[in-house]
């Protein structure tokens, strides 16, 4: 019988290079009747409305201890906890709120890469054990927001005196 397990996150939602990032904690729990070892697991991050569960771009890649060493022995009608480990997102250089183009294509279609300032992400884990089952775990949700800076040249963005506006402001507030 398959074992059963599941995904909790200390918090619901994260800012990107956020320091310290969200933990996660993996449980499983064993129905059979004799005990069962964990051989291995891997976490898997799917954008929220997308069906592959795949590494996400932005997060980083943990490795579930199931080494020598660990815990790995689930006994009969007992559960095991792998964690607390970290779920540290990236906000990567194309995360640009700013270049996100609409889906309907405009001119060029859409441009690619693109994140927006938001996204969700569905933290799942598949964990194989020694009856030869593969168990998917029941998945925890996290929001991870990018902080994306003005484009330059922009009013409010970075001070670039290519621009008309920037150059003057640099003039009046003493910086040239």
């Amino acid at each position: 019988m398959a074992l059963t397990c599941g995904i909790s996150i200390n918090t619901t939602a994260v800012t990107a290079d956020q320091s310290p990032g969200a933990s996660a904690t993996l449980t499983v729990y064993n129905p059979n009747a004799s005990a069962v070892v964990v051989t291995g697991a891997r976490l898997t991050y799917t954008p929220l409305g997308q069906t592959n569960p795949s590494p996400a771009a932005s997060v980083a890649t943990v490795l579930i201890p199931t080494g020598p060493g660990q815990t790995v022995s689930v006994p009969a009608l007992g559960s095991i906890t792998f964690g607390p480990f970290p779920v540290q997102a990236h906000s990567p250089s194309n995360s640009s709120s700013y270049n996100v183009a609409s889906p309907s294509g405009g001119y060029g279609g859409p441009i690619q890469g693109a994140l927006p300032s938001q996204e969700q992400l569905i933290i799942g884990a598949v964990v194989e054990a020694s009856d030869g089952s593969s168990n998917v775990a029941a998945p925890a949700g996290l929001t991870v927001s990018y902080y994306t800076p003005p484009p330059l040249g922009s009013q409010g963005g970075f001070l670039n005196f290519a621009d008309g506006d920037n150059f003057l402001n640099g003039l009046l507030l003493g910086v040239l």
